[in-house]
């Protein structure tokens, strides 16, 4: 594995498996949503804030899908310098504040 984008290579081949998790757990909309939230909270909260989560659909779904790989890209370019722990803090942290910000506005009882 190429180690200059290998954070982003394990995380792009993690992603999938993320989604499965949170489609899975989500029931087709019948389920428990907190894997989708914990997992892909840049794409959970502009439908949790949305009037009309259906007319962004096209829009979250795409953002979840390029969310984990971005992450690793970030990692990738900060990996051998010294922001790069500052970077894994960064998106440590506003991947959790995001999150929390979800259940903070989650309008129905998302079991």
């Amino acid at each position: 594995m190429d180690s200059k984008i290998r954070w982003t290579l394990v995380l792009t081949l993690l992603m999938p498996l993320f989604m499965i998790i949170a489609v899975f757990m989500a029931g087709g909309g019948h389920g428990w949503y907190g894997p989708a939230f914990l997992l892909f909270p840049w794409a959970s909260l502009p439908m949790v804030l949305s009037k009309n989560p259906e007319s962004l659909q096209f829009l979250l779904i795409s953002l979840a899908f390029l969310q984990w790989p971005l992450y690793g890209f970030l990692l990738d370019l900060t990996k051998e310098t010294t922001r790069f722990k500052n970077t894994v803090l960064s998106l440590v942290l506003s991947h959790i504040f995001f999150f929390v910000l979800t259940l903070f506005y989650v309008k129905e009882p998302f079991n």
